[in-house]
């Protein structure tokens, strides 16, 4: 029975007096101890976290309207901007899972560049505060650049300093600039040493001769009639796509001469060559992918250009528009000794004349390792014609062309073949293994998968052909390449 005369506080520390915890007990205590503190630690770092979050809010905040204060004259000016940017962004993603302090949102900088003509002070103030925002909430990203002008207006070379001066110091983040030929020749070369692309166009007459010295630049684009003989091209560049004036093709020609690391090239021709084009001669010894675009039949242009390169190491070649001049093709093939396995033609309603489907004869005999073949007719020619189709079966009648065709795409929009269907059903038969008009020999590669216009896969022959193992898959809606000339 407890003693009245000792308090409830005495009795405890009596107790406490007499107990001794064992070394378990203490560890237990201790370890409880121990967690106490690291939840609390945990608390307090919590609540650090949450007050630089809100001072982060503010910050958006303040600094949005900052933003908002100079993008009515910014919006005006251009329609691509970084806050349509984020709102694209934020439609498809939850608040949660992006801020408004992402620096990718801010990473593409589009420069609306002040013209001679008229522009206001304010508005050129508001855009010049505008990329000084951007480039601060870009971080370290690497940027994008866009200049953008009113083709044909001359740049007010002031105003154009003004922002070099802003970008200098973040150099080093550039990675793709895009704008007038005008402006870009303006800006200083070390501007651009760290730049990885470059995309050159609207071509004023005041613009001077240029040289590049960009020692990081893998992919260069030039086009909208910026003549190629104005520039001194950079020599180490690993994709190169050009559209060219008439009588330029021997400043291209020159100019590729001295590529030796090219591996893929674009280019598109308008109008005539003059005779000097002919006097040049580029060897390509990396070159894998070469695409013709827009080399009109009456013109010699695609004639000239092949004529002129010489391109050992090929495997992708592309021609697209009026004009195939297949000897011009087949010719570089045969001297370059190129191993082509993937080979597509377009030919355009714009074509003036007719390609012949026995033209591409000469080309498939020199091109015996090819693996895929497209051919899209959207003149009304003899390209897919049904002798060619023909001639294109395994059949041991005669030697077999393309042996080792495993990918075949036909498309065309009024076929000179009288049955379509059954002249393109008679060559996949002979090419595929699984069926039983298969004419292939023991050196022949059997045909796994073919393309084939809509009108040809309503024949329920053709779906069929997928039991046998072959691969048929239909060639999207086929839709008129428009590769009108912008010089004639």
């Amino acid at each position: 029975m407890k003693d009245p005369k000792i308090s409830s506080s005495e009795l405890f520390f009596k107790f406490r007096e007499l107990y001794s915890p064992s070394e378990s007990d203490t560890l237990a205590i201790s370890s409880v101890r121990s967690q106490m503190a690291k939840e609390i630690d945990a608390y307090d770092a919590e609540i650090v976290q949450i007050q630089r979050n809100l001072e982060k809010l503010n910050r958006d905040r303040d600094q949005l309207k900052s933003y908002a204060d100079h993008y009515g004259a910014y919006s005006r000016q251009s329609g691509d901007c970084p806050t349509t940017s984020c709102f694209k962004y934020l439609k498809r993603l939850r608040w949660r899972d992006i801020t408004i302090d992402s620096p990718s949102l801010w990473s593409t900088i589009v420069i609306r560049l002040p013209t001679k003509t008229y522009f206001p002070l304010p508005r050129w103030r508001s855009i010049h505060e505008v990329v000084k925002l951007q480039l601060l909430r870009s971080g370290r990203m690497p940027l994008v650049i866009r200049f953008m002008s009113p083709k044909l207006v001359i740049v007010d070379d002031y105003t154009l300093d003004i922002i070099t001066e802003t970008l200098v110091a973040h150099r080093f983040r550039f990675r793709e600039i895009r704008g007038p030929a005008r402006a870009i020749t303006r800006l200083p070369s070390g501007l651009l040493g760290s730049l990885g692309s470059l995309i050159m166009e609207d071509y004023m007459e005041d613009s001077p001769y240029y040289v590049f010295d960009l020692p990081n630049l893998h992919t260069l684009t030039i086009r909208d009639g910026v003549p190629i003989g104005c520039f001194n091209l950079p020599q180490h560049v690993h994709t190169l796509n050009l559209e060219f004036r008439p009588g330029d093709v021997g400043a291209v020609v020159y100019n590729l001469s001295r590529m030796q690391n090219l591996q893929s090239l674009t280019v598109e021709a308008y109008g005539l060559c003059t005779e000097e084009d002919e006097n040049y001669f580029a060897s390509l010894p990396t070159l894998t992918s070469l695409t013709c675009r827009n080399m009109y039949f009456y013109t010699d242009t695609l004639s000239v250009f092949l004529g002129s390169i010489d391109a050992p190491a090929l495997t992708d070649l592309t021609i697209i528009g009026g004009a195939i001049h297949t000897h011009a093709i087949a010719s570089l093939i045969r001297r370059s000794r190129s191993p082509l396995r993937n080979l597509t033609f377009i030919t355009t309603s714009y074509a003036t004349g007719i390609v012949e489907g026995a033209g591409f004869i000469d080309i498939f005999r020199a091109v015996p390792d090819l693996v895929s073949l497209t051919i899209h007719d959207f003149a009304t020619s003899d390209t897919l014609s049904e002798w060619l189709l023909n001639e294109l079966r395994f059949d041991n009648g005669h030697d077999h062309l393309l042996p080792k065709l495993e990918h075949l795409e036909l498309a065309w929009v009024m076929p000179s073949v009288m049955n379509p269907a059954d002249a393109t059903m008679n060559l996949i038969e002979s090419r595929h293994i699984g069926c039983s008009s298969y004419r292939g020999r023991e050196t022949d590669v059997p045909l796994k998968s073919v393309a084939l216009r809509w009108p040809l896969l309503r024949d329920l022959a053709f779906r069929r052909m997928e039991s046998t193992g072959l691969q048929v898959r239909e060639v999207g809606p086929i839709q008129e390449i428009t590769l009108m000339s912008k010089y004639q």
